[in-house]
């Protein structure tokens, strides 16, 4: 079965969309799992200084 992304809704064309259990947890908790280029990071310094980032 071949399946090629619309203009309707979000382009699914790279994601692994015949995996109907991937598709449904990154639909209903879409930050359950988040590349490590994207999390935030939080750093405090010893003179208690905050610095926020990713």
């Amino acid at each position: 079965m071949t399946f090629k992304g619309g203009n309707i809704g979000s382009e699914l064309t790279g994601a692994n969309r015949t995996d109907v259990a991937y598709l449904l947890n990154n639909i209903m908790d879409p930050s359950r799992v988040v590349q490590d280029d994207y999390k935030l990071i939080t750093l405090t310094t010893a003179d208690i200084r905050t610095y926020i980032g990713m």
